[in-house]
């Protein structure tokens, strides 16, 4: 079934937008309307052309990801209770590859990066995450506290909220468990403003670290050969501004 996600996942790819132009450049084509097929073909490979480019991509990321500097490690109140939270990414569960291989980089680097926090403080580290995956049985939050499990990280030191689908539903249930006590949350650069702004109104008192970036953060014009790479870190960008946007929208209801 098509839902309205479904179809902005496939507007927001430079790529994928490219090739529905290209469809109704060919139909303008086969209804005798060449104006149109020129035009669709053209917006096409400008399209293809603009958002490869690693420079533009470098712009629409720099805004996300280097609004402002962090530090790292973050410095914190001197409250006793302390968390590390990584927000939960991707897991594959369709595969029969090793079990590392399953974790896509954004897993892996926030909780690679929440790892070292977590021992940096002497903290407890939090996963979340519900049925979500390709195979509803198997659970985010029990495979991510199996991989610190794995990586040597103390059982008693892990709390496991097998819940959450979307960022709010994660962070509510991290709140059930920190109350008011500081948490450190992991999460990729292009997140960062708005899992700050959603800790906020659930007034979770959260620092926001981010694990992984896209981008170098330089804003000196450069001209690159066309990258497939560029492609989707333009996706990306894409795909956090229309959920920044969807969050003020819901924000105003």
């Amino acid at each position: 079934m098509i839902t309205v996600k479904s179809v902005v996942l496939v507007l927001i790819s430079p790529l994928k937008f490219a090739f529905i132009l290209c469809l109704f450049a060919i139909l303008s084509r086969v209804f005798k309307r060449s104006k149109f097929e020129r035009i669709f073909f053209g917006v096409a490979i400008g399209w293809v052309l603009v958002f490869s480019q690693p420079y533009v991509a470098d712009l629409l990321l720099f805004p996300l990801e280097y609004a402002q500097k962090e530090e790292v490690p973050p410095s914190l109140s001197n409250q006793s209770s302390r968390y590390v939270f990584p927000l939960a990414c991707y897991y594959q569960t369709h595969t029969t590859i090793p079990e590392i291989s399953r974790w896509p980089e954004c897993s892996l680097l926030r909780m690679l990066m929440a790892k070292n926090l977590a021992q940096h403080y002497d903290a407890k580290i939090i996963v979340t995450g519900g049925f979500f995956l390709h195979d509803k049985n198997v659970n985010y939050a029990e495979r991510a506290a199996h991989f610190f499990i794995q990586q040597g990280w103390p059982k008693n030191q892990l709390l496991v909220q097998k819940t959450g689908s979307n960022t709010r539903e994660e962070l509510l249930a991290v709140k059930s468990i920190v109350h008011n006590s500081p948490v450190i949350i992991v999460t990729s650069a292009t997140h960062t403003y708005r899992v700050e702004r959603l800790a906020e109104d659930l007034n979770i008192n959260a620092k926001v670290v981010s694990a992984s970036y896209n981008s170098g953060g330089k804003l000196t014009p450069y001209l690159r050969l066309p990258s497939a790479e560029a492609l989707l870190q333009s996706q990306s960008a894409f795909y956090e501004y229309l959920a920044i946007l969807k969050y003020h929208l819901q924000r105003l209801q």
